[in-house]
C-alpha cells in the first residue's frame, strides 16, 4: 500500500491519519538500505514446523544473491539485512504474544 492509498482509504473509512502508518516510499532510503531490502525478500524464511513461529531467514544462498545483484559493499548491506530481520522478528513476536492472548481471553469465557 502507497502513502496515497492509506489517506485514501483513512479518508473513506472516516479515520484520522496516524503519521507513525503511512508508509514510507523506499526510494528515498540510500542505495544500500534498498539493496538490503530487496535481497531480504528475495531470501526464504525459516518458520519452525510444529507452532509456525517464523525464525528469520535462511542465509544459505546470500553469497550467490550477492553476485546476482553484483553488491559492492556486502558487509553494509549484510548488516541492514540482519537490521532488517531483527525488525521483522519483533513485530512477529508481538503478533504472536497477541494471538496468544486473545487465544487465553477466549478459553476465560
Amino acid at each position: 500500500m502507497t502513502a496515497e492509498q492509506y489517506l485514501m482509504m483513512c479518508e473513506q473509512m472516516g479515520w484520522e491519519p496516524n503519521e507513525e502508518e503511512i508508509p514510507k516510499d523506499p526510494s528515498f532510503l540510500p542505495f544500500d538500505v534498498q539493496m538490503a531490502l530487496v535481497i531480504f525478500n528475495t531470501l526464504p524464511d525459516r518458520v519452525e514446523g510444529m507452532s509456525g513461529t517464523w525464525l528469520g531467514k535462511d542465509f544459505n544462498s546470500l553469497n550467490t544473491i550477492f553476485e546476482i545483484y553484483e553488491v559492492d559493499n556486502k558487509r553494509d548491506v549484510f548488516e541492514y539485512i540482519l537490521l532488517i530481520q531483527r525488525e521483522y522478528g519483533d513485530y512477529y513476536s508481538k503478533q504472536q504474544k497477541m494471538r496468544e492472548s486473545a487465544t487465553k481471553s477466549r478459553g476465560r469465557r
